[in-house]
C-alpha cells in the first residue's frame, strides 16, 4: 500500500485513538472488576451506542484497507481538517458533551448515566473544585475577583485560572466559551476544544518533524 507522509500521520492518530480506547477498557475492567459482558454494558449503557461504535469501526477499517477510498478520505480530512475540527467542537457543544465527572454530585438521586465511559469519584479536584469554580463565575458576572468561593475577595484568574470578563482571558482561550454560553455548553467547549486543538497541534508538529529541512508541507 502506498501511503504518503500525511496519510501515515492520520493513520497514526486514528490508531492512537483506538489504542487509547482499548487501554481505557482494560483500566476500567481492573478498577471495577467487571467481566467482559458487564464491562461492555457499563461502557456503552445503551445498545444502540455499542452498535454505532462497531459500525464506525467497520467503516474505518474498510477505508484503511481500500487504497483508493483511503486516499480520497484522508485527502479530504487533511484538506478540510480545520473546518472539520470546528464542526466537531460545535456539535459537541450543542449536545453539551464533556468529560467531567460532575455526575458524582448527584445529591438528588437523579437516574443519570454517562453517555460514554464512567464518572470517577477520585477526580474530586475536577468536579468539586475547578468545575464548580467555573460555574460560580456566572452569578459573579465573570469578575476578576470573587467573594463566592471563599467569602473573601479571591483572584479567580491568576490563582484559579477561571473565566473572567477581561482581555487577559485570551491567555486561557478554552475558558472563553463560558463567557457567551450557558454552563453546560461552556463546560463542553472547555473539554472538547482542548482535545481537538491538541490533536491539530500534534498533527502539524508531526508534519514539521517528518518533512525534510527546506521542503514545503503540502
Amino acid at each position: 500500500m502506498n501511503i504518503n507522509k500525511n496519510q501515515r500521520l492520520l493513520l497514526s492518530v486514528i490508531s492512537a485513538f483506538l489504542l487509547s480506547f482499548l487501554i481505557e477498557m482494560y483500566v476500567l475492567s481492573v478498577e471495577t472488576q467487571l467481566n467482559i459482558g458487564n464491562l461492555i454494558e457499563t461502557f456503552f449503557f445503551k445498545r444502540y451506542i455499542l452498535i454505532l461504535f462497531f459500525i464506525l469501526t467497520f467503516i474505518l477499517f474498510r477505508i484503511l484497507y481500500d487504497d483508493n477510498l483511503r486516499e480520497k478520505v484522508f485527502d479530504f480530512i487533511y484538506k478540510y481538517r480545520y473546518p472539520l475540527s470546528v464542526i466537531v467542537i460545535a456539535v459537541c457543544v450543542i449536545f453539551q458533551i464533556h468529560g467531567s465527572s460532575i455526575s458524582e454530585l448527584n445529591i438528588f438521586g437523579v437516574n443519570h448515566k454517562p453517555l460514554f465511559g464512567i464518572s470517577r469519584f477520585m477526580r474530586s479536584d475536577e468536579y468539586l473544585v475547578n468545575t464548580l469554580f467555573a460555574f460560580s463565575q456566572y452569578p459573579n458576572h465573570f469578575s476578576y475577583f470573587s467573594e463566592i468561593v471563599r467569602a473573601a475577595p479571591t483572584d479567580m484568574f491568576i490563582v484559579y485560572g477561571q473565566a473572567i470578563l477581561d482581555i487577559a482571558v485570551i491567555f486561557r482561550p478554552f475558558n472563553i466559551g463560558y463567557l457567551f454560553l450557558n454552563p453546560g455548553m461552556g463546560l463542553s467547549f472547555f473539554w472538547v476544544a482542548r482535545f481537538v486543538v491538541l490533536a491539530l497541534i500534534s498533527f502539524e508538529t508531526g508534519m514539521l518533524i517528518t518533512n525534510p529541512v527546506g521542503s514545503s508541507i503540502n
